[in-house]
């Protein structure tokens, strides 16, 4: 499949990976990580994790916001047209947080999952940086699955960063973009004997493109 140009980050394949193992996820990955299944896991799955590239900007236009899959490019025209009844969805993409500002609120990609019915989101302000983001991606499901809400897990997960960071990548830039939108309630990511979960608690797409433009450190 085509990687729409955008450069493969190997780190947040290989924890992609481990994370489906840890939760017992079902993983989409590499040519399975299409727009179709991504669709189909809005409508099923109370909880989606996707590992990819996304892109934004702060004009009005919305043809132009969106995220890639192995197969296409989905942006925000698209995604109006879709239902959800997802509790959460976490976009481990550059940019989710980002649009134009009116009278009614910005216009982004948060916005439009809101409107299909996504209860709640993990969206990054910023073009994030792959090993610091997918690291806090980690911990934050691990206090979400212990039972933490999830503006308290992403606290400590951002916490837990910061104790090993170097006094380079404690910069906020590398830690602060990502933040929590919508319902903050707890939910748990592996099954508990609570019947009402079903199957498809956490459904993880890692596209060929991963987790972030790198726009910030392509350099370092």
């Amino acid at each position: 499949s085509s990687n729409h140009g955008l450069p493969k980050l190997t780190t947040a394949f290989k924890n992609g990976k481990d994370i489906i193992n840890t939760y017992d996820a079902k993983g989409f990955i590499d040519t399975n990580a299409t727009r179709k299944n991504f669709v189909n896991s809005l409508r099923q799955d109370k909880s989606i994790a996707v590992l990819t590239h996304g892109k934004s900007d702060n004009d009005e236009t919305t043809n132009t916001k969106g995220i890639y899959f192995s197969d296409s490019f989905l942006n925000m025209d698209a995604i109006y047209k879709l239902s959800s009844s997802t509790e959460l969805l976490i976009l481990g993409a550059c940019e989710t947080n980002i649009g134009f500002k009116s009278t009614e609120g910005t216009i982004n990609l948060g916005r439009a999952f809101t409107a299909i019915g996504v209860k709640s989101m993990l969206l990054s302000s910023w073009a994030i940086d792959e090993q610091s983001s997918i690291q806090i991606i980690r911990s934050f499901l691990k206090y979400l699955d212990a039972g933490y809400t999830k503006s308290e897990a992403l606290q400590k997960a951002k916490l837990d960063y910061l104790a090993t960071a170097s006094p380079r990548t404690a910069n906020p830039l590398y830690w602060a973009g990502l933040n929590i939108t919508g319902n903050n309630e707890n939910i748990r990511l592996q099954e508990r004997n609570y019947w009402w979960w079903g199957f498809g608690i956490l459904s993880v797409f890692i596209g060929v493109v991963l987790i972030a433009y790198y726009k910030f450190y392509s350099k370092k």
